[in-house]
């Protein structure tokens, strides 16, 4: 689970992301990292400039979401791959296939050629298949694939055959994003978690608590007990340390609150108190949470070696199978340091055994580049015990050169 949550606040209107739900102010560039899993909240606010401030827009009843990181139009560069047609699939074709090409591999099928055939013409990527007779037409599907990077093959029906129209598909090959989410969950209302962070040392305890998901209006209560004396304080969902110590200071003085998180607050007690909270009168943002995965071998493949690599972060929004993108901008994807399987790097000047050596640095044990000499300074250089110069036939052995009488 992610540790940090990214809030991604979506002006659809003008097609950018808000820093937050009170500023027209554009947020910062998002930044994932390989191999994480970034837990994200997802909200609509108006972006178009309307009134003082943004304010909040509801989602869909029923809305299915999707969220992806990746390359738009991006083909694959290697491979093969093949449609099918009433269960049968065509021979493979390259990745950059002709028209012809594919159009022969369709044809040979029986079920095409069967049906009328097939004709196919190619504009860029995207290969428009057209039945040569009208009529409804056996749908086609993808089929295997070997392309590369990892790809999908897109198909769309353009026109359905009837009497005195012929069918038309349209086939396009496009690289899988590098991660994409479909699990959202509409967010809750408001809660408070709340906890003692130090014990009572006869001067001053402290409490943390905090507010999750972020609130947009309303109150909370705030009640500490002392002894047998309970005091209640009613707080507006965005007050701030100065209301809550003054409040707070009023019943025990001294007392002071610090803001830890974005609505995380530590409140340090002059007094030994328990403390709980109530956000019945809290009223949330509209949104769903869900989380966005790294881990993936798109992600290797789409970095390539390198450190960082530009994407495009893109959210959608599915009713009744009408798709409407609520968001597309750039993002940054980021290679990873401690990968999956990681050594510990060894420390210089601890000396190391042959085999450690042999199996991390350079062979000592079989002819190869580097020389002799070099591998000697090496060896010296990493800390390998070298052998005594008495003119005897040593072995390393057990981490110590030992002396072999040879007869």
């Amino acid at each position: 689970m992610a540790i940090t949550t990214q809030k991604l606040w979506m002006a659809p209107q003008s097609n950018r992301l808000l820093s937050g739900p009170n500023s027209f102010t554009p947020a910062n560039t998002p930044q994932f990292y390989q191999g994480n899993t970034a837990r994200i909240e997802l909200y609509l606010v108006s972006g178009a400039g309307i009134g003082n401030v943004p304010y909040d827009l509801p989602f869909p009843a029923g809305a299915a979401i999707q969220v992806a990181v990746g390359q738009v139009n991006t083909y694959p560069t290697g491979g093969s791959w093949g449609l099918i047609v009433s269960g049968s699939e065509t021979d493979p074709v390259t990745y950059n296939a002709t028209n012809t090409q594919l159009q022969s591999a369709l044809n040979a099928l029986s079920a095409v050629s069967t049906a009328g055939g097939v004709t196919v013409s190619k504009l860029g990527d995207g290969y428009t298949i057209t039945w040569n007779t009208f009529g409804s037409k056996p749908a086609i599907e993808a089929g295997s694939d070997t392309l590369t990077p990892a790809s999908y093959e897109s198909i769309s029906l353009v026109q359905a055959g009837d009497s005195v129209t012929r069918q038309v598909v349209y086939v396009e090959l496009r690289q899988n994003p590098v991660a994409l989410g479909v699990d959202w969950t509409p967010l809750g209302n408001p809660g408070i978690e709340i906890e003692q962070i130090t014990a009572w040392n006869g001067s001053t305890n402290t409490w943390r608590y905090n507010i999750t998901p972020s609130p947009k209006a309303g109150s909370y209560i705030l009640t500490v007990t002392s002894g047998s004396t309970v005091s209640n304080f009613t707080f507006a969902y965005n007050a701030g340390v100065s209301a809550i110590s003054n409040a707070l200071a009023e019943v025990f003085p001294g007392t002071k609150a610090y803001q830890t998180g974005e609505a995380q607050f530590d409140v340090v007690f002059t007094a030994n108190v328990s403390c709980t909270a109530n956000a019945n009168g809290l009223i949330g943002y509209n949104g769903y949470i869900g989380n966005l995965n790294f881990a993936t071998a798109e992600v290797h493949q789409f970095l390539a070696g390198l450190g960082q690599r530009n994407a495009i972060l893109e959210v959608t929004c599915s009713v009744d199978g009408v798709v409407q993108t609520l968001i597309q901008v750039a993002c940054f994807v980021y290679s990873d340091v401690i990968a999956s399987g990681a050594l510990v790097p060894l420390p210089l000047g601890v000396p190391l055994s042959e085999s450690v050596a042999n199996s991390r640095f350079v062979r000592r044990d079989v002819d190869q580049s580097p020389d002799a000499p070099t591998q000697e300074i090496i060896w010296g250089n990493l800390g390998v015990p070298r052998p005594p110069v008495d003119g005897a036939y040593h072995i390393f052995k057990d981490n110590v050169w030992e002396t072999v009488t040879i007869y």
